[in-house]
């Protein structure tokens, strides 16, 4: 096909799905929440999902406070599921370099199995990583 033809491909549209993914995309990439009001991204968004009506800024706020009560609940919920399970406390390390992380992960697992061996930490228990 030549420049400028375009094809037809059957896609199913969701605006609540489309207004999700714009709220963890503010919120993951802390963007201000005045983005949704922001003419090349209205433009943007007339072209790439013409069925998509950007969210206003105070309606994109909703949205946020939403993604977080509904986050909030999932993570209680997998808390509990957890303490079921009889996990009850959970240690965890964020690093931003992937490059490191194996080397990180295996130091601190080094010095969590000897803390384990010493009673210091975890009353003995031992750490899953």
């Amino acid at each position: 096909m030549g420049h400028g033809a375009g094809n037809l491909v059957a896609v199913g549209f969701s605006k609540d799905a489309c207004k999700k993914a714009l709220s963890k995309m503010i919120v993951l990439d802390e963007m201000p929440f005045s983005f949704v009001e922001r003419e090349r991204f209205r433009h943007f968004c007339s072209i790439a999902c013409p069925k998509f009506d950007p969210p206003s800024q105070t309606t994109i706020v909703i949205d946020i406070n939403q993604l977080y009560l509904d986050e909030k609940a999932m993570l209680k919920s997998m808390f509990s599921f957890n303490k079921k399970r009889g996990i009850d406390r959970v240690f965890m390390i964020t690093v931003d370099n992937a490059s490191a992380t194996d080397v990180a992960i295996k130091y601190v697992k080094r010095k969590l199995c000897n803390w384990v061996t010493d009673g210091i930490i975890l009353e003995g228990g031992i750490p899953r990583i």
